[in-house]
């Protein structure tokens, strides 16, 4: 459990002899209404997000939860509302930092109270967003782990016999997200004029079981051509599919799955993550996550020279400059092209 900020508030309202009022510099552009000076900020948060889940995702949902659950409850224990202020945020941003809490985690935690103490001004619990002004830890880039052309190879070798292998090819050649993948239907793939649209998304919501929708922004939303080879290797997953039914007998579920249970059933990820992690030790590569086989074919498509739009289209990224912003690192060995083409127009110009 985290330590609470008490002593710390308590230091300091002693100190500057404003303990009930708001130091905040701007607090006086809204009122206080009195029946809300003993609101905690548990009162607050736990009913706030009561009603919030029903405006956001349901993994969206999930999220809040823990991370309310798991960080602000247990570091706001007794602390009032009407006693936040930016000062006191920056103290429990920075105990949370002390406790090794993820730097990005702490920045959504800083998106979700900001969006909660905006809330709260508009109900005359708080004067001013407490969060205005807060000192945030730097962002850094997790690393990133991607296998090259070689351990692809080596990987699929000894993947062909899981019954996931073709959810590991699909995920290496056209990076799609393991929700992407778990989410789609038969009816995506266009067999004629060999494209997958994708649509949806399956997530894991607990006490919900798994869920399908959209991708979280419109890019997400997208078509992505494929070769023969990939409808080939798609048809036979529609065969081993057709095996899985005759086994399952009555007991399968028809979801139109390209990538079901045993029984129809959206696929459970664990299950998956097991065979996926298993695979890698018998083929003698490192621990990678399953989201690394997204950046696996990113890094791939770029250091073959795909241009940058095209990955960002097929990865489903907003713009560009994300898909820069991610993967920039990975062309600096296509570099050596690119000097030695200018080295060429430059000479040719004495």
């Amino acid at each position: 459990m985290f330590a609470t900020l008490n002593d710390e508030y308590e230091s300091f309202y002693s100190t500057n002899g404003n303990r009930g009022k708001s130091v905040n510099p701007i607090s006086n552009q809204s009122v206080i209404n009195p029946n809300n000076i003993s609101t905690t900020v548990f009162d607050f948060l736990s009913e706030w997000i009561r009603f919030k889940e029903n405006n956001i995702r349901p993994k969206t949902s999930q999220d809040y939860y823990r991370l309310l659950d798991k960080y602000v409850y247990p570091g706001f224990i007794g602390i009032y509302m009407k006693d936040l202020d930016t000062r006191s945020m920056n103290l429990f941003y920075r105990n949370l930092v002390d406790q090794q809490v993820g730097f990005r985690t702490v920045r959504y935690l800083n998106s979700i109270l900001r969006v909660a103490f905006k809330d709260a001004i508009s109900q005359g619990i708080i004067p001013s967003n407490p969060t205005n002004g807060v000192i945030l830890p730097r962002w850094t880039k997790k690393e990133m782990h991607a296998l090259d052309q070689n351990e692809v190879q080596r990987f699929l070798k000894i993947a062909k016999d899981s019954r996931f292998f073709y959810v590991y090819y699909l995920a290496i050649l056209t990076g799609m997200r393991l929700g992407e993948l778990m989410g789609l239907r038969w009816s995506d793939i266009d067999f004629q004029n060999q494209v997958i649209s994708i649509s949806r998304q399956a997530q894991a919501i607990k006490g919900k079981g798994i869920l399908f929708s959209e991708p979280k922004t419109r890019s997400g939303i997208r078509k992505i051509r494929v070769q023969p080879n990939t409808i080939e290797a798609l048809l036979q997953q529609k065969e081993k599919i057709q095996q899985m039914k005759t086994i399952a007998g009555r007991k399968w579920i028809e979801n139109d799955l390209v990538f079901p249970s045993t029984i129809g059933t959206p696929m459970a990820s664990y299950h998956l993550r097991k065979d996926f992690f298993r695979l890698l030790s018998i083929a003698g590569l490192p621990r990678i996550r399953f989201h690394d086989l997204r950046h696996t074919a990113a890094t791939l498509m770029i250091n073959h020279g795909v241009p940058i739009i095209v990955i960002s289209k097929m990865l489903g990224h907003s713009k560009p400059s994300v898909t820069l912003d991610f993967y920039g690192h990975c062309s600096v060995a296509m570099q050596d092209e690119a000097s030695k083409i200018m080295d060429s127009v430059m000479n040719n110009n004495h």
